[in-house]
């Protein structure tokens, strides 16, 4: 099951940003997914990857639906405005990142796992890269502050 935390993430990420959640919401959608995941874990299937994504997207579903009543939304999602779609997320992922500059994209990478899927610390991104800690840690709060900025002048 931690190999897909960094799926689940993604979905959670995604739909945060397409759809505006508030932190709280998109902290209670990641909840659910997870609780969902760890009632299903003695059921053989999980052990297939693409089992596990389509339980991730369906709970998703679920969660939005749900939000969509409890936010008073006058019609409730299509499965097309919640498609869980790799490839879309994959898209947006670029997206967002093609804004920092070389040096916070491969820190960012590195430290969220988002090529390796396993995310690493910043001491031993350091070790990596050949920046200090702190250049490191700076990089990473930059790129974040970039990202964050650039999400609210889309929301306007």
């Amino acid at each position: 099951m931690t190999d897909h935390t960094s799926y689940i993430a993604r979905v959670v990420r995604t739909f945060s940003y397409k759809y505006h959640l508030t932190k709280q919401d998109a902290e209670d959608m990641t909840q659910e997914l997870a609780m969902h995941l760890f009632e299903l874990a003695d059921d053989p299937r999980m052990d297939d990857d693409r089992f596990l994504k389509s339980v991730i997207a369906n709970s998703a579903r679920d969660f939005l639906r749900a939000y969509c009543v409890k936010s008073n939304r006058e019609e409730p999602l299509s499965d097309e405005e919640v498609s869980t779609n790799t490839d879309d997320t994959d898209l947006l992922l670029e997206q967002l990142l093609s804004q920092l500059t070389p040096a916070q994209r491969m820190v960012t990478e590195i430290f969220y796992g988002l090529k390796s899927k396993k995310s690493v610390r910043v001491r031993t991104i350091s070790e990596i890269t050949g920046y200090s800690r702190g250049e490191v840690t700076q990089l990473l709060r930059s790129g974040l502050e970039k990202l964050r900025n650039s999400g609210s002048k889309r929301s306007r």
